[in-house]
């Protein structure tokens, strides 16, 4: 493999764990007005799930594309059972991730990033 073939496939790595990590910050946030309403526990409870899911596939894509260490890596992602504490974290990596993505030449919006045109 070239090169120029591995990092185009770190960058395409590092650009789905943070679509990943997108949906699970929104689904978060989504979460937080659920609290206040009992009824709707089971509907937070698959969705804290989900998010927690998308969170660790995230989080491992991005690092790995980045170069985190693995004793990291499993740090952040035990770290996404714990609330708000997990909000923290992904946008922690997702910062990162986007100014590596942006030093590289993609434009990174509220959905995630595509190369410049």
């Amino acid at each position: 493999m070239t090169e120029e073939n591995h990092e185009t496939d770190r960058l395409a790595q590092i650009c789905s764990g943070q679509r990943f990590a997108v949906w699970a910050i929104m689904l978060n946030l989504l979460t937080v007005p659920l609290m206040l309403v009992p009824q709707a526990a089971e509907v937070r409870a698959a969705l804290i799930l989900i998010a927690i899911v998308l969170a660790v596939f995230g989080i491992v894509r991005m690092s790995r594309g980045l170069n985190i260490s693995l004793i990291i890596i499993v740090l952040m992602a035990m770290g996404m059972v714990v609330p708000f504490l997990n909000l923290v974290i992904l946008l922690i990596i997702n910062a990162r991730a986007t100014r590596f993505l942006r030093d590289h030449g993609y434009t990174v919006g509220l959905l995630g990033a595509k190369p410049k045109d």
